[in-house]
């Protein structure tokens, strides 16, 4: 992955939903084919990374100022745990060549999503200091980077 100029924690993981959705997409589209089991196996790399990347790189290094701050963290580790659980079923039902219902996920994903690309992430990078900022771009482009080597 090419080093990102001027980016922003927002910049980093709206890409990161973009490339989900892009997949999730994808997905729909192929649930009648053989192509679902290899989709599916790629998007669910993708989220694993993605939810790791968000609770290592963002959710560990952001220390909440306040409650409503801490309330949105646990509120977002929630709905990671809901995404997985839905997204074992829906692995489980493409194994057995059973099209699955992606709705309820995907409807998760997208509230998830939108809640974090337009207030959370936005309010990191206007409230956090530079170094703390910092310190999250790192730590996201490693575990991105990482994730990139290990599937090349």
């Amino acid at each position: 992955m090419k080093k990102m100029e001027n980016a922003t924690i927002s910049k980093i993981m709206t890409g990161e939903h973009n490339a989900i959705n892009s997949l999730l997409d994808e997905l729909w589209i192929n649930l009648d084919n053989e192509r679902a089991k290899a989709i599916f196996g790629k998007l669910k790399w993708m989220l694993e990374k993605h939810f790791y990347l968000e609770e290592k790189a963002i959710f560990d290094l952001y220390t909440p100022k306040n409650d409503k701050d801490l309330l949105e963290v646990a509120e977002l580790v929630k709905q990671h745990e809901e995404l997985k659980a839905l997204f074992v079923n829906i692995g489980e039902a493409i194994e057995h060549n059973i099209k699955p219902d992606l709705r309820v996920f995907e409807e998760l994903a997208k509230r998830h999503a939108k809640f974090e690309d337009e207030i959370f992430y936005p309010k990191l990078d206007l409230e956090l200091g530079e170094e703390q900022k910092a310190k999250i771009i790192d730590k996201s482009r490693e575990i991105i980077n990482s994730y990139y080597k290990a599937i090349e």
